[in-house]
């Protein structure tokens, strides 16, 4: 099982940091034109395309994660496409999809600012792993750690 920690940003990318049970598998940004909105479900659908069955995609965009939830409607018409994209993938493999606070994603958002994840960053990711592993993902969802 592997957990994709996805993250965008207004500032033109995204990125994505991949934990696998014993280390960080790999850390990737990428350069793309777009709102935050579309930079965070472009990071969403980056990790679907190398998601497997059973795998965990972790945001901290309550919107993009309510929206493929099914909780919101799409509204915007330029996250339609998107939607869609990512819709279409998640139905064709068995993905877990989870909002996260901010600090929990924070190992995709110090590679996508800084080019590098901060040493603090790579035990986060560990965390985040171990806990959705250990059956606590409803950790993930709190502000206090």
């Amino acid at each position: 099982m592997k957990v994709f920690i996805v993250d965008g940003s207004g500032a033109g990318k995204y990125a994505i940091v991949t934990v696998g049970p014993e280390y960080i598998l790999d850390e990737t940004v990428i350069h793309s034109d777009g709102t935050s909105n579309e930079l965070e479900y472009k990071a969403v659908i980056y990790g679907m395309h190398h998601a497997t069955n059973s795998d965990y995609i972790v945001s901290d965009s309550r919107l993009v994660v309510r929206q493929l939830k099914g909780l919101y409607k799409v509204k915007a018409g330029n996250l339609k496409p998107l939607f869609n994209e990512a819709k279409k993938l998640s139905s064709k493999k068995q993905i877990r999809l989870l909002w996260a606070d901010r600090y929990f994603t924070s190992p995709a958002d110090s590679l996508m600012r800084y080019g590098e994840m901060r040493p603090e960053d790579y035990h986060i990711a560990r965390i985040v792993y171990c806990l959705i592993t250990h059956g606590f993902e409803h950790v993930l969802k709190s502000k206090r750690f």
